[in-house]
């Protein structure tokens, strides 16, 4: 795994340490919405849009929409809906994820 996972809050959830270099698929966070935060390094976020509406379940077609490179100091907010994938630019970033619920449980 690229990451450590640490529980900061009961009702935001996560911040992560990255160990090395990585990359993620876009992943659906339904309608909670998610906050980026960058302590230290860097990572670029791209933003989709879905080709087909958003009416099959399962993999979608996607064409890129937006590209944000956030540096120490940087938080950019995600609504719900918005599909995005992450990219770890540097090694040893730390980076606060804050989630509007818990998607896990």
């Amino acid at each position: 795994m690229s990451f450590t996972a640490i529980r900061i809050l009961d009702s935001f959830k996560w911040g992560t340490y990255t160990r090395r270099v990585h990359s993620n698929q876009p992943p659906d966070h339904g309608p909670c919405w998610v906050l980026y935060g960058v302590y230290r390094g860097e990572i670029e976020i791209t933003t989709y849009r879905r080709l087909d509406g958003g009416n099959d379940a399962g993999n979608a077609g996607l064409e890129k929409k937006e590209h944000h490179r956030l540096t120490p100091g940087v938080v950019y907010p995600y609504l719900g809906g918005e599909i995005h994938s992450t990219q770890a630019v540097e090694a040893l970033s730390v980076v606060f994820r804050f989630l509007s619920y818990d998607l896990i449980g």
